[in-house]
């Protein structure tokens, strides 16, 4: 509903200069959980992923990225980055020395992702939301150019749909689930933290 102008005048003129609001965790109690704890558990799964793990971030998470890539590297595991905003955000990041990794660690998505084994393999990928044309909506269809479902495989998604992309979020798990993949999200394990403060 558009905002009602008058009561915001009136709160003005009783004293009142700043209101920061929240609204989109609102109603959930207690706190959203530290991106360190996020770290951690991210880094668990990494570390005791048998095949390949296909883990789906907002690209604007930076802090997120680093923490996957730095603990991906922390096990000897190379992480193929897919979709443009992500490839871009993790460049800048690389050339303000954010990421204390050696280069050979994080790589563009390639044909170079069937040459490892399976067990070394990350890919870092958007798509959380079940944007169509997104990397993790076409792996999920295995319409990928160069990631293709394999018995195994392990999706995080570390990310919890807007609201109003549920839909295409549920509609792109089940298209792992038909491929026998299994979908870890944040119901199974804490590996996302809202932006917005319960």
């Amino acid at each position: 509903k558009p905002a009602d102008m008058a009561k915001i005048a009136r709160i003005w003129q009783e004293g009142v200069r700043l209101m920061l609001g929240e609204s989109t965790n609102a109603m959930k109690p207690w706190r959203t959980p530290s991106e360190r704890i996020i770290g951690q558990n991210l880094e668990a799964a990494i570390k005791n992923a048998d095949n390949r793990l296909i883990i789906a971030t907002f690209a604007s998470n930076i802090w997120r990225v680093i923490q996957i890539i730095e603990a991906a590297a922390k096990y000897d595991k190379v992480v193929f980055v897919s979709w443009r905003s992500m490839v871009n955000n993790i460049e800048i990041v690389k050339q303000l020395g954010y990421i204390n990794v050696p280069q050979w660690f994080v790589r563009k998505v390639s044909e170079e992702i069937n040459t490892l084994p399976d067990h070394r393999v990350v890919v870092l990928c958007t798509g959380a939301q079940g944007e169509e044309f997104a990397a993790l909506t076409r792996i999920s269809r295995n319409e990928d150019k160069y990631v293709h479902l394999k018995p195994g495989d392990q999706i995080l998604m570390s990310a919890t749909p807007i609201p109003g992309n549920e839909k295409a979020v549920i509609t792109m798990m089940n298209d792992f689930v038909r491929h026998g993949i299994e979908v870890i999200t944040n119901s199974n394990l804490d590996i996302h933290a809202s932006w917005h403060a319960f």
